[in-house]
């Protein structure tokens, strides 16, 4: 098949691996199809949905709405704006969630149009986590406005947000690209990885403050990757600081090193993934 340009591709079963700095200039040279596939994964998100958009915007706020009241009376907590900070970890949580599925889903489908035509897989993931932070964009509404209601504080640590967002996507695009690497020579791992993320969720204090965990399960969190995106998402949003330098360095280093690991081993399988379609 062609690519850009008018050069044929040429297979070569023998080669084994990609180089990780050449698929990366392959999906820069992709970067339309990249656009397309984030505009249609809008488009069948949205597609026949009575609310379209605005879903995207009522679904966080009804869950914070049945959170407030069942965990606030539930725990025995009180933690002030307790809906701001549910509302935010739900946001958070519901981006990485999405992307990553979507990240494995996306490829899985994908892999059948590889055996016809030619496209860097690594678009299908990229894809996913772009589409991932344009509904976060606009989930972004919601926040602002229970902030408004409740009049927390806006501050200039707000600024932070994008920086949290940013080192999550990596992370996100790091994780999708190797549970799609998997997801692709076995199907399984597509429910296996719902299973995890339910319990991840759990194990992640979205809807709880760490305080109200038992002290000698406190080694859970500090191993949780999440747990620093999530200081470094809420902090600026709920508490109006901004997160310690030791929060966004651990995040840093997760992101960064997941990233690296996924893209290895996606590069290493990506000659195999039309074969298995």
């Amino acid at each position: 098949p062609a690519v850009p340009g008018g050069r044929e591709l040429v297979y070569d079963s023998s080669v084994s691996e990609r180089p990780m700095g050449s698929m990366i200039r392959e999906v820069l040279r992709y970067k339309d199809l990249l656009r397309l596939l984030v505009g249609t994964n809008l488009k069948t998100r949205y597609k026949r949905s009575l609310l379209g958009v605005l879903w995207t915007l009522l679904n966080p706020l009804l869950t914070m709405i049945v959170m407030t009241i069942a965990f606030s009376a539930l725990f025995r907590f009180s933690l002030p704006n307790y809906p701001v900070y549910v509302l935010s970890g739900l946001v958070l949580w519901g981006f990485f969630q999405q992307s990553t599925t979507q990240a494995m889903e996306s490829l899985v489908w994908g892999s059948a149009l590889l055996k016809k035509v030619y496209i860097p897989a690594a678009v299908f993931p990229i894809a996913a986590v772009g589409t991932g932070l344009v509904n976060l964009g606009l989930s972004l509404a919601p926040i602002l406005l229970i902030m408004l209601v409740l009049k927390a504080n806006f501050t200039w640590a707000l600024l932070f947000v994008p920086v949290g967002v940013g080192l999550l996507a990596l992370f996100c695009l790091g994780l999708g690209l190797m549970v799609a690497s998997i997801a692709v020579f076995f199907s399984d791992v597509v429910e296996m990885y719902g299973v995890l993320l339910r319990i991840w969720f759990y194990l992640t204090p979205v809807m709880y403050p760490r305080e109200i965990l038992p002290e000698r399960f406190s080694w859970i969190l500090d191993l949780n990757p999440m747990y620093y995106f999530m200081l470094c998402w809420r902090d600026p949003i709920y508490r109006g600081t901004l997160p310690s330098t030791h929060t966004v360095l651990v995040a840093a280093a997760w992101a960064v090193a997941t990233l690296v690991a996924g893209w290895w081993v996606f590069t290493r399988q990506a000659h195999q993934f039309a074969l298995r379609a």
